[in-house]
């Protein structure tokens, strides 16, 4: 059997995007959900559904979903944590090539990894089951790794996301037919980072090459997830699955959500079709857990 934590990403963005994860929850096609703190607006709403999803499924575990990347953060800016003398049109690659390229103020960080965790409680009354970042913004570099796994562990929270995805050469090609010619490359993270967004393949090998980096052996639980997140297609989804190997832990990553554009407007355009796409797949999988031999688990590797 495969044990499989389901993680849906990205609680507190919008409310399309909560409620569907709700859903999930309650229907048990997910088994772990990364809450984000930075959205002022969402506070009163995610209080009220993840004591909900507690009531329904309360087995399924609850994370924070550290962000340094989007939004306005909790005790600072961005150019508080990053030397913003070169900056780019999105926050995201901001963020990354700074931190690959060494600077960054890891003292403002730390802060914010802290206020991030303290207000987590101070929302739900308990801490985070894990710790997963947005944009993977935690494995961006190894000194914030080993900060965060450091505050972490202060809090007893013994669960933290290493997506050290293994490659697999016919994902890689649905993606991009070219990849090979790719690999010929510089493939250094800095070089990776400020071309980020501009074709899947430079995200993919650049969350690959800093967890090389870090060389991390606090994690036994493997990542899938991130190559999926490209394509997203129910077919993609299995083949992913049962290309791992039985008798693992692995945690896939998703990002499902419902899409009602025309009752919640949204300032920032999180939710779209594609999260729609994604959870109906999970609802699809679910039926068929015991066809492709999954033990769906959460955080703590507890059966649901």
């Amino acid at each position: 059997m495969k044990n499989l934590i389901i993680n849906a990403d990205d609680f507190g963005f919008d409310v399309d995007r909560d409620l569907g994860i709700v859903f999930l929850a309650s229907t048990k096609c997910i088994s772990s959900i990364s809450v984000i703190v930075t959205n002022q607006k969402s506070y009163r709403r995610i209080k009220k559904l993840i004591k909900l999803v507690k009531f329904l499924s309360p087995s399924v575990t609850v994370g924070l979903h550290l962000n340094l990347t989007d939004c306005k953060l909790l005790t600072c800016r961005q150019e508080d944590i990053c030397d913003i003398s070169k900056i780019y049109d999105n926050p995201k690659i901001t963020f990354w090539y700074h931190t690959t390229k060494n600077t960054y103020n890891i003292t403002n960080i730390k802060m914010e990894i802290k206020k991030q965790i303290d207000l987590f409680y101070k929302l739900f009354n308990f801490y985070p089951h894990h710790i997963d970042g947005h944009n993977h913004c935690h494995i961006s570099n190894t000194e914030i790794f080993n900060k965060l796994i450091e505050i972490a562990n202060i809090y007893n929270i013994r669960n933290v996301r290493f997506p050290n995805e293994k490659l697999n050469d016919y994902k890689l090609a649905k993606i991009n037919k070219d990849y090979k010619n790719f690999l010929l490359h510089n493939l250094k993270p800095e070089f990776l980072a400020p071309r980020m967004m501009t074709n899947p393949l430079y995200d993919i090998y650049l969350y690959r090459n800093c967890c090389i980096n870090i060389n991390s052996s606090i994690s036994h639980i493997e990542f899938l997830g991130t190559v999926y997140g490209h394509i997203r297609t129910y077919k993609f989804l299995t083949e992913s699955i049962k290309d791992a190997c039985d008798n693992n832990t692995y945690e896939l990553m998703v990002h499902p959500g419902f899409y009602c554009p025309f009752i919640f407007k949204h300032s920032v355009p999180f939710s779209n079709i594609e999260r729609l796409q994604e959870l109906i797949n999970l609802i699809k999988l679910k039926f068929l857990h015991k066809n492709y031999k999954i033990n769906l688990i959460n955080q703590f590797k507890k059966p649901l």
